[in-house]
């Protein structure tokens, strides 16, 4: 048993699975990376209109509060998820760097569209 345990432990390590990125470091990466695909998802959903149609009905004003509030929340917690990992090991500078980009691209996503629709639904502002 003991022989075995070890061949494996060995194999484990040369796979990288062991040495790689610990669990909490992946759970914090996936945390941000499905946030922000549901919330980019549910924004070009909303320009489908039975699907705005059927949001507005059940959920109500919530929905754009919580895409307002993460978008600001994401890049915050994205700074929160660089200073945790800034000295980790192994080296988490390309996850942050893909979490930073994501984070982005749903700031200037949900903003974009705000700043669209008040021009286009109110043009005198």
């Amino acid at each position: 048993m003991e022989i075995n345990n070890e061949i494996a432990g060995v194999i484990r390590l040369k796979s990288g699975k062991a040495a790689g990125q610990p669990l909490r470091y992946r759970l914090s990466h996936m945390a941000v990376r499905l946030t922000a695909a549901v919330n980019i998802a549910h924004l070009l959903l909303l320009t489908y209109r039975p699907y705005f149609r059927a949001v507005t009905n059940h959920v109500g004003w919530i929905d754009e509060k919580w895409m307002m509030i993460s978008s600001f929340l994401l890049p915050l917690y994205v700074g929160f998820e660089t200073w945790w990992m800034f000295r980790a090991e192994p080296s988490q500078k390309k996850p942050l760097l893909i979490d930073w980009a994501i984070a982005v691209i749903w700031f200037v996503l949900w903003w974009g569209s705000v700043l669209y629709s008040l021009y286009r639904y109110y043009p005198n502002l």
